[in-house]
């Protein structure tokens, strides 16, 4: 295809195409007599232009003797589910199992055994991004959102994205 892109629609290409389109030749067949445009150059400026290029009413004739050629689509017969309501079986029993809750070993780890002197509790609800959030108490013994923690200035060191304040941090790596 050989399309120059400098070439402009004069009002006489202009008339040309619309009596080509009239006469009823397709975009390409258009383009090609016309020359140096593009079948979608001409579709484009048919789009445009309603008043030079009117639409078409109907099928192309082409398009409407393969639609009689062909013979109507029959419905397929309805074919029987095998998924029928007598073939579904009813799911298995699963065995109750008994469900026991752990009780918690004497020698677990207690949160409340590491207090670390020189700062003042901090109720969890309050904690800022920048207070080590260690709890001061354990979580069964605490049932509200005022848990207290630790509250003092997380830092880098040990763990520099912990939660926790240096300390606490190196504690709950195990290294205290």
């Amino acid at each position: 295809m050989n399309v120059n892109i400098n070439v402009y629609w004069t009002e006489e290409r202009v008339e040309r195409a619309a009596k080509l389109w009239s006469d009823g030749l397709s975009a390409a067949a258009i383009a090609e007599r016309l020359g140096g445009v593009s079948r979608n150059a001409v579709i484009g400026k048919a789009y445009r232009h309603p008043e030079w290029f009117p639409p078409r009413g109907g099928v192309a004739p082409r398009i409407e003797r393969s639609l009689r050629a062909k013979p109507a689509v029959s419905q397929p017969k309805a074919q029987k589910s095998p998924f029928r309501a007598d073939n579904v079986r009813k799911p298995a029993r699963l065995p109750d199992v008994p469900i026991s809750v752990p009780v918690r070993p004497s020698g677990a780890f207690r949160h409340r055994d590491f207090p670390i002197g020189g700062a003042a509790s901090v109720p969890f609800a309050k904690l800022s991004n920048f207070q080590c959030s260690w709890p001061l108490t354990d979580f069964e013994d605490a049932d509200t959102g005022d848990m207290p923690c630790c509250g003092r200035q997380r830092r880098g060191g040990i763990a520099p994205d912990s939660a926790y304040c240096a300390e606490h941090a190196a504690i709950s790596r195990g290294a205290a």
